[in-house]
């Protein structure tokens, strides 16, 4: 375990600082990486996780708790401010990877918690909301495009983050 780096999300952090504009908007997932990301980023851009927390000195889980009583309204928020990123020019980083819905399905719905399928289980939501901001990206972003980082060896899963990925434009 000790050949093992414990993140790369300082390596991302470091790309992101040398490219990313004021206008830019960052955005982390998992969630949990965003304390990391605190850490290392000290870039132009503002940032957000996936889903936006109130501070990311710590996180705790009830923040995200909050968050899923709200259902698709508690990501609502992030996926406007990245619209309007977009819209007025600016490129919208996503260090961590996006998901997508299979094709020709929309992306999920999400009811607020705990009266979802799977009530107060936070995955099928923090996987939703980045399926929501994929769904946005694909269909608006006129480009969405991966940056390189450099190969580091074995990475702790937990903050192994790759890829990064930048989107701009908008139609």
């Amino acid at each position: 375990a000790v050949s093992v780096r414990m993140t790369n999300i300082d390596i991302g952090a470091r790309k992101i600082e040398e490219a990313a504009r004021p206008d830019d908007l960052v955005a982390v997932y998992p969630w949990t990486c965003g304390v990391t990301f605190d850490r290392y980023y000290h870039g132009r851009a503002p940032w957000i996780t996936v889903p936006e927390l109130a501070q990311h000195k710590h996180h705790l889980l009830v923040q995200v708790a909050e968050k899923m009583k709200l259902g698709d309204a508690g990501f609502a928020p992030e996926l406007e401010r990245v619209e309007q990123v977009l819209r007025n020019g600016g490129r919208v980083w996503i260090i961590g990877g996006l998901m997508a819905s299979p094709p020709g399905q929309p992306a999920p719905h999400l009811p607020p918690a705990p009266t979802g399928p799977s009530g107060w289980q936070s995955a099928p939501y923090i996987n939703g909301w980045l399926i929501q901001l994929g769904a946005l990206l694909h269909a608006h972003a006129e480009a969405i495009r991966e940056i390189a980082l450099p190969r580091v060896g074995p990475v702790n899963i937990f903050e192994n983050a790759p890829p990064l990925l930048v989107a701009e434009g908008w139609h």
